[in-house]
C-alpha cells in the first residue's frame, strides 16, 4: 500500500478543490460587498432625509456617489 502523498492524483485533486474553494469565497465576498454597499446607501439616504433635502436632491446625490465595483 502506497502512502497518500505518493498518489499521482493528489495534485489535480488539490487544484480542483482549491478552485472550488476560491469560487465559493469570491461569491461570499461579492455578496457581503453588495450588502455593505446597500447598507451604506440606506444610511446616506437617511442622513439626507434628516437634513431635509428634497427627493430630487437625494436622487442626484445617490446617483453621483454610486459606482459599480467587482471582485473579478
Amino acid at each position: 500500500m502506497s502512502p497518500v502523498y505518493f498518489n499521482p492524483y493528489l495534485i489535480p485533486i488539490i487544484l480542483v478543490i482549491g478552485t472550488f474553494l476560491w469560487l465559493i469565497a469570491s461569491a461570499i465576498l461579492a455578496g457581503v460587498q453588495r450588502i455593505v454597499k446597500h447598507r451604506d446607501e440606506c444610511v446616506l439616504k437617511r442622513m439626507l432625509i434628516d437634513r431635509g433635502l428634497s427627493v430630487a436632491e437625494i436622487e442626484r446625490v445617490v446617483h453621483a456617489t454610486s459606482f459599480e465595483t467587482t471582485l473579478w
